[in-house]
């Protein structure tokens, strides 16, 4: 879903059940007159009002202006060019000019992904249609799942395989465990005959040694997946890339996975050793345990159960003298620089140092919450405070009637407050000033977002 992020000077609210739109300056755009207002998704609200007694849906602009009429059952967000809506009873899609793409109704819908939508028709079967609304294929099946880099998934009995964009069953459905294609053209799939395995859009299976299995169900960056095979009683773990090849050998009992980095560890009994994409051993540790390389910078290690950090060359960035240590993330993201919320032995406040052991807030604090690159939310006894780390400035809430809410963070430079008596929210940025008073029983960037992907 593409929220869109460039309106985060306007905010949806709530007062008394009903949703309007407020900027920053706390000029109310939009009275609330609408049961709900959705997140901005693609420039466009989805706002419902009640129409002669009844619930109907119709959308906005990035403006706040009504650019439908509110004659739709059901309606959700846009998504790809095509928003799905309800009319009468049946499921259509508008593109953007609000027009439905073509007369055709179905019970349910899916979102359209890489140009096609799966529908489900009135003999509890699914197909797919195209953006003018036509079905690409007679077939139907039991389940389908969304196109992924050119096939989708579909389900016959209790078997599975994939469509073509043609509408042409490319992958016959004979398999019993499936995963979507990736960008590297291939899919894991599983039967009682074949195991588990890789393939090709053209029917290939890698690997093709019958004793050798995929392990786990992704091809990473660098084209390298996990395979294991059986030696003895035991399963050993290695990496093959697309040309079935052995690159890493099939020899550790544990390995981890190359996220965005080209060292991972590998166990062999209880030896931890460190081992680059070429399968190479570059060096062994007396480390307990080694987490997954974060984004190939930095990983987190384990010692005499004292946690530590060890950069992309297995040197140790910070020492093992921590008793709990874990990543900021920002918007699931790691931050540009890696911070760590930390614990010290015999000590239950936390600080936060960098990946080379600089303590850049001090262990002081309950509870630590990433902002920005410079500001924080930090929390002791249950009271919440900003603090900015280049001043070493911790700031308050002025008036001691009000409390940040750091539930309701709105982006990295606003923050909601709550009022302690009435529970209504308000504004605040992060240097502490309040930019909208506590008057909202609902206040975001966005409204109601719907996690659905399919409706009906």
């Amino acid at each position: 879903m593409n929220f869109d992020t460039h309106n985060k000077e306007v905010l949806v609210f709530s007062k008394e059940n009903k949703q309007g739109l407020v900027n920053l300056k706390s000029e109310e755009l939009i009275p609330p007159i609408y049961e709900e207002i959705s997140i901005l998704s693609e420039e466009f609200y989805v706002a419902g009002k009640i129409i002669e007694g009844n619930l109907k849906f119709g959308y906005l602009n990035a403006k706040g202006e009504e650019v439908t009429k509110f004659i739709f059952e059901d309606a959700h967000l846009f998504n790809n060019g095509y928003a799905p809506v309800k009319i009468n009873t049946g499921w259509t899609f508008l593109d953007k000019s609000f027009i439905p793409i073509s007369d055709k109704r179905f019970e349910m819908v899916k979102d359209f992904n890489e140009g096609f939508a799966e529908v489900k028709l009135i003999n509890n079967q699914w197909s797919f249609i195209n953006t003018d609304g036509d079905l690409i294929t007679e077939q139907t099946f039991e389940k389908t799942r969304a196109f992924s880099f050119g096939m989708a998934v579909i389900q016959r009995g209790d078997k599975f395989g994939y469509l073509n964009t043609k509408g042409e069953v490319q992958i016959p459905p004979i398999f019993e465990h499936w995963r979507d294609f990736s960008e590297h053209g291939t899919a894991v799939i599983a039967n009682e005959e074949l195991g588990w395995k890789m393939i090709r859009k053209n029917g290939q299976i890698i690997p093709e040694d019958p004793t050798i299995f995929v392990k786990y169900p992704h091809v990473f960056d660098n084209g390298l997946f996990k395979v294991t095979k059986k030696q003895g009683r035991k399963w050993k773990i290695g990496y093959m890339n697309l040309s079935g090849e052995i690159i890493i050998p099939i020899i550790y009992d544990q390995i981890g996975g190359f996220h965005y980095h080209t060292i991972i560890s590998g166990i062999i009994g209880n030896k931890y050793y460190l081992v680059n994409e070429k399968g190479i051993q570059i060096k062994e540790t007396d480390y307990s345990d080694i987490y997954n390389y974060y984004e190939g910078r930095v990983a987190m290690v384990f010692r005499n159960r004292k946690m530590g950090v060890i950069d992309k060359h297995g040197n140790e960035s910070v020492p093992c003298i921590y008793t709990d240590l874990s990543p900021m993330y920002s918007a699931y993201n790691y931050i540009s620089q890696f911070l760590f919320v930390a614990k010290k032995p015999r000590s239950s406040y936390k600080g936060v140092i960098t990946e080379t052991n600089e303590v850049i807030i001090p262990f002081e604090w309950d509870d630590i919450y990433y902002i920005s690159e410079d500001a924080f939310l930090v929390s002791k006894k249950d009271t919440l405070c900003i603090y900015r780390a280049n001043t070493k400035e911790v700031i308050s809430v002025e008036d001691s009637n009000l409390e940040i809410n750091h539930i309701e963070r709105l982006t990295k430079n606003y923050l909601s407050v709550k009022d302690k008596t009435t529970g209504l929210l308000g504004l605040m940025n992060i240097e502490g000033k309040l930019l909208l008073q506590p008057q909202f029983t609902f206040l975001a960037i966005g409204g109601k977002v719907d996690n659905r992907d399919i409706y009906g």
